[in-house]
């Protein structure tokens, strides 16, 4: 992927994050909650630590929750 082919961003695992971060609210938007899911889980992998964002834990919990 780009970040693999990008030795100078200083923190890649940061910025991968945060591009999963940006995909799952954007699939959140579009109302597709198994895509939205799908890449927070990819970012909460790479951080553990942003289950202490509230933001980051209700949008985990609304996408389990069925329409």
């Amino acid at each position: 992927h780009l970040l693999a082919e990008r030795p100078d961003v200083p923190d890649a695992t940061r910025a991968r994050r945060n591009f999963e971060l940006m995909l799952a609210r954007s699939w959140a938007v579009l109302d597709d909650q198994a895509t939205s899911r799908r890449h927070l889980l990819r970012a909460l992998r790479l951080d553990p630590l942003l289950l202490r964002e509230p933001w980051v834990v209700r949008r985990l919990a609304a996408s389990l929750v069925k329409r």
